[in-house]
């Protein structure tokens, strides 16, 4: 399906698009779901199909399985296979029809992409020392499959946040996936490479003067092209009657996340805010000073959230939707003001009870 542009930013001779889809993601994904994920016998299966073989079943645990995702040739599967006791989703690779449950955390896990050679493999596993689902990633050393937990962003809930692994560059570098604040379903997209781990995606949109509507909510990257240039994501408007789109990001060359400088910026996600209240991040281009407060319509200081010495780099704080007695504020509009660096960065906010 062709995206249609949206907009079109100049930043300074890289040129970045933009693009939607107004297509509803929901009913989409329920009809792929029943044709490419499930063969149905006496429970849901995963398959492979080609031409020649059609439909191969790929057998399960006693119970459930899906297949996500395939390397370039097929010969790589990953996904996962439900526990014939608890029913808990296990994160499961098949290689060349042998298949390999690749956790046994106590917590729901998957695979949900497959490098194109087929050495690695990612997704969601469990950990067990903080409680969060994190996303994951698991290589191929020539003999076992071995895992490297990404993590989460900061601000998820323990037992109801977590982060998946969707989606990376060819080279391994640049992973991108969704990161699941808490209980509510309020999440981000993410972009992750080992020299500068996690980042929210409109941190790193921000930081590299990519301007992202005031209206819309990314919700999370589903994939990035093997060369790093193009990311594609779901999210949906922030307004009735919240409109749910895909959108496209296209870099005009395959710059790695490590590579961009830190700019003064400021972002809350989610906004709207409800009662489950919101990740304010910002960034500092240079060790300092900063300080972060709310404010009403009317310029009434409503609480003070950060003040004092940061390091340079990327950080956040979360607020609860409460002024400085701890009263739940009212619905409307708030700005979120960072100072820092002898220089102001204002962001709008509309909380909504």
């Amino acid at each position: 399906m062709r995206i249609p542009p949206a907009t079109v930013v100049d930043t300074g001779g890289r040129v970045r698009r933009v693009a939607r889809s107004d297509r509803d993601w929901r009913s989409r994904t329920s009809r792929d779901a029943s044709a490419t994920h499930h063969l149905r016998l006496s429970a849901s299966h995963a398959f492979r199909w080609t031409q020649a073989s059609g439909l191969v079943d790929l057998g399960s645990a006693g119970s459930d399985s899906r297949a996500n995702g395939a390397n370039h040739d097929g010969s790589v599967m990953a996904g996962w296979v439900a526990d014939s006791i608890d029913g808990h989703w296990r994160a499961t690779v098949w290689a060349n029809g042998t298949k390999t449950i690749l956790t046994t955390s106590a917590g729901v896990t998957q695979c949900e992409m497959v490098s194109l050679d087929g050495s690695v493999v990612g997704g969601s596993d469990y950990d067990d020392a903080t409680h969060l689902g994190v996303a994951a990633l698991w290589k191929w050393n020539g003999s076992i499959w071995t895992r490297t937990l990404i993590g989460s962003l900061p601000g998820t809930f323990s037992y109801y946040g977590g982060a998946s692994a969707l989606g990376m560059s060819a080279n391994g570098l640049t992973v991108v996936g969704s990161n699941r604040y808490d209980s509510f379903g309020t999440r981000t997209g993410f972009i992750w490479t080992a020299a500068t781990g996690m980042i929210e995606i409109n941190q790193f949109l921000a930081e590299n003067d990519v301007t992202v509507p005031a209206d819309f909510q990314i919700a999370l990257l589903r994939g990035i092209s093997a060369n790093g240039r193009v990311m594609v994501g779901f999210g949906q408007d922030v307004f009735s009657p919240y409109t749910a789109r895909w959108f496209r990001i296209e870099l005009s060359e395959p710059v790695g996340v490590e590579q961009h400088p830190v700019a003064l910026s400021l972002r809350a996600t989610p906004n709207p805010v409800r009662s489950n209240g919101t990740a304010i991040s910002f960034s500092l281009p240079s060790a300092g000073a900063a300080h972060v407060a709310l404010f009403d319509v009317t310029g009434r200081r409503v609480r003070t959230l950060v003040d004092g010495e940061h390091a340079a780099g990327v950080h956040q704080v979360r607020w609860d939707a409460r002024d400085e007695q701890g009263a739940p504020v009212a619905a409307g509009l708030y700005y979120v003001r960072l100072q820092a660096d002898g220089r102001t960065q204002t962001h709008r906010i509309a909380v909504v009870r």
